[in-house]
C-alpha cells in the first residue's frame, strides 16, 4: 500500500465518523432548540411549524458552535475504531510515525474548518439575521439601527409617524449617549415637517433627552430649548443591543464594519474577538484532532474505550471553557481581542504535540 492510497484511506474514514458524528450532533441541536423555539413561538400565537422554520434558520450557527466538538468526538471514534480492527497497529507496525499517520486527520481539519469559515459561516450569519428580524417583528419592535462613517443612524416609528435620528459621534455607547445630533421629524403619513438639533442625546426611561435644542420649521425662526424629550421604543432594549451583533456579520463583512465602527466612535471590541475567533477555528479543529489523538492512539497505555471517551469529552469540555473565558477577558477589554481568540487553540495544540512527541519519540 502506497502512502497516497494509505492517506486516502484514513481520510475517507475520518470523513464517514466526521459525518455520523456531525450527525448525531445535528440530531441533539435541533432538538434542543426546536423546544427552545416552540416557546417562542407559543407567546405569539406562531405554530409549531414556524418554531420549525427558525430552528432551520438558527441552524448553521449552531453547527458552527458545536464544530470543535463534532471533530474531537469524531477524531476519536475514527482512531478507536481503527485500533479494535488491528488497523492501526499495522499501518504502526509498518513504520508509519504517528505525524504521518495524522497527518490526512489534520489536514481535512484544516480544509474542512476553512470551508466552514468561508461558507456557512456566512450563510449562517444572513440566516441568523433573518431570525432576529423575524423576533424584533413578532415583538413589535420597530426600531432600526445602523452605523456609518458618518454616525450611527437610528430610524424609529412612533405612534403619530416617524423620526430619524442622526448622531455624529458616539459619546458613550453603554450609557446611551450620542453628540452632534440632527432629527428628521415626519407625519403619521410619512411627510417631513421639521428637524430637530441637539448637542447631546442620552437615551433613559423610554425616551431621547436631547440637550440644547433648536427646532428648524420651514418659513419660521428657530426656535431653542435647553432640553427636550423624543419618545422612543428603545426603553428595554438598549442602544448597544440594536447594533449589529458579532453573529450577524459574516467574516467577509466584519472587517469593514470594524473600521466603520470604530471611525464612528463605537466600541467594536466584540466585534474584534468574534473576527479573529472565526480566522483561528481551522486551527482549533487541528487542536482538536490532536488533543482526541492524545487519548485514542496507544502510547503503551491501555486503557477502555469508555475511558477514552470520557478523558477526551472532559479534555474537550476544558478548552471549550477555557477558550469562552478567555473570549470574554477580550471582551472585556482585559486581553488584546487577537491574543484572547488565538491563545486557547494555540496552547491547546502545543501541548498536545509535546505529549506526542514524548509518547512517540520518549
Amino acid at each position: 500500500m502506497t502512502r497516497r492510497t494509505l492517506n486516502l484511506y484514513l481520510t475517507r474514514k475520518f470523513a464517514v465518523w466526521l459525518t455520523i458524528t456531525s450527525l448525531a450532533f445535528l440530531a441533539l441541536a435541533i432538538l434542543g432548540d426546536y423546544l427552545e423555539m416552540v416557546k417562542l413561538a407559543g407567546r405569539f400565537g406562531q405554530s409549531n411549524l414556524d418554531a420549525l422554520y427558525y430552528t432551520s434558520l438558527r441552524l448553521p450557527m449552531v453547527f458552527l458552535d458545536f464544530a470543535a466538538f463534532i471533530f474531537l468526538f469524531g477524531t476519536v471514534l475514527c482512531l478507536i475504531r481503527l485500533s479494535q480492527a488491528q488497523e492501526l497497529v499495522v499501518i504502526r507496525s509498518a513504520g508509519v510515525s504517528v505525524w504521518q499517520f495524522l497527518t490526512p486527520f489534520l489536514l481535512t481539519a484544516f480544509l474542512i474548518g476553512s470551508l466552514l469559515v468561508a461558507i456557512i459561516e456566512p450563510l449562517g450569519t444572513s440566516s441568523f439575521k433573518a431570525f432576529r428580524a423575524i423576533e424584533d417583528e413578532l415583538a413589535g419592535r420597530k426600531v432600526e439601527v445602523q452605523l456609518s462613517k458618518s454616525g450611527v443612524w437610528l430610524r424609529e416609528a412612533t405612534p403619530n409617524g416617524s423620526f430619524i435620528l442622526r448622531g455624529g459621534e458616539v459619546g458613550d455607547l453603554e450609557n446611551q449617549r450620542l453628540r452632534q445630533i440632527t432629527v428628521l421629524m415626519f407625519d403619521a403619513e410619512g411627510v417631513f415637517t421639521h428637524r430637530l438639533k441637539a448637542k447631546t442625546a442620552n437615551l433613559k426611561a423610554g425616551a431621547w433627552q436631547l440637550k440644547n435644542v433648536e427646532i428648524l420649521v420651514t418659513g419660521q425662526a428657530v426656535e431653542k430649548r435647553k432640553s427636550m424629550r423624543l419618545t422612543s421604543q428603545l426603553d428595554t432594549n438598549t442602544l448597544a443591543q440594536k447594533f449589529y451583533p458579532p453573529k450577524t456579520i459574516n467574516i467577509w463583512q466584519l472587517g469593514g464594519y470594524i473600521e466603520t465602527a470604530q471611525a464612528a466612535g463605537s466600541d467594536t471590541t466584540r466585534h474584534e474577538v468574534r473576527f479573529h475567533s472565526l480566522l483561528t477555528l481551522p486551527f482549533m479543529l487541528a487542536a482538536m484532532v490532536l488533543l482526541a489523538a492524545c487519548f485514542s492512539l496507544p502510547t503503551g497505555r491501555i486503557i477502555s474505550a469508555s475511558a477514552t471517551m470520557g478523558l477526551a469529552v472532559l479534555s474537550g469540555f476544558g478548552l471549550y471553557i477555557g477558550a469562552d473565558f478567555v473570549a470574554r477577558l477580550g471582551e472585556l477589554q482585559v486581553l488584546p481581542p487577537i491574543i484572547a481568540s488565538w491563545t486557547p487553540s494555540l496552547i491547546a495544540g502545543l501541548l498536545a504535540v509535546s505529549y506526542l512527541l514524548k509518547a512517540e519519540d520518549g
